[in-house]
């Protein structure tokens, strides 16, 4: 059917937030996504980076991290699922 997104599953999120991640960071084999569920149809990708990578994801005030995650959840919405992206650090309550 014409305009509608095939089904990805939550592994290919986390492939796909990798392959975006890896042109920002300088210790690339440091990336690494946790996939995970919260419920039938949200995803949770926690993404961890090298701690010297880390300013390099978030960016200043969140120039980076902040489209990043509008874009996963948007590319999520059109494949009817909720998407969430947190930093390792985040989703540890730190």
């Amino acid at each position: 059917m014409a305009g509608r997104a095939r089904a990805v599953t939550p592994e290919q999120f986390g492939e796909w937030v990798r392959l975006i991640v890896e042109p920002v960071v300088k210790e690339k084999a440091a990336i690494s996504v946790d996939v995970g569920k919260a419920g039938r149809s949200t995803v949770l990708l926690t993404l961890s980076v090298a701690q010297t990578d880390r300013r390099h994801i978030v960016g200043r005030g969140g120039a980076v991290i902040w489209p990043l995650r509008m874009l996963v959840a948007a590319v999520g919405a059109a494949c009817g699922r909720q998407v969430v992206l947190e930093l390792e650090d985040e989703a540890r309550g730190q």
